[in-house]
């Protein structure tokens, strides 16, 4: 058995011991992740706004999210899965042995599909889109 004075804490000697908070805790973690992620947000902004670039261009009309079939709240590697899902179906080079007809409408609907992910895969551009989705909505709701 081993004495009180050599046991050490659960917590260990460190932050805690200190009266600080653990800076690898998963709440703190988290917050570290949020604000390296505004940084990267912020930076990339100003990257955008000193060259010149602007945001890309989409379509006030069409919904991107319903074309790729995706939830409004999903995540960048959601929107690439569904794209890469739907465009090896309807991608041109993949349209052998189908009519002409077949082979422009599926052209037509891999543009659609191309259109929507550039606009969703911009993380600028698809923060400016869903505003401006948000925006639809309080006007239709009035």
């Amino acid at each position: 058995a081993q004495s009180a004075a050599l046991v050490r804490p659960a917590g260990g000697y460190g932050a805690l011991a200190l009266g600080k908070t653990d800076p690898n805790a998963p709440a703190a973690r988290a917050a570290r992740v949020r604000q390296l992620q505004g940084l990267v947000r912020a930076r990339e902004e100003d990257r955008r706004k000193r060259s010149g670039e602007r945001v890309k261009p989409f379509s006030r009309k069409k919904d991107y999210y319903e074309r790729l079939g995706l939830a409004r709240d999903c995540s960048a590697a959601e929107v690439r899965r569904a794209f890469r899902r739907l465009s090896l179906r309807c991608h041109p080079d993949k349209q052998l042995g189908k009519s002409e007809e077949e082979k422009a409408e599926a052209a037509v609907l891999f543009r659609e599909l191309c259109e929507a992910h550039e606009c969703l895969a911009d993380e600028p551009t698809r923060r400016e889109y869903d505003q401006m989705l948000a925006a639809k909505e309080m006007i239709i709701r009035r």
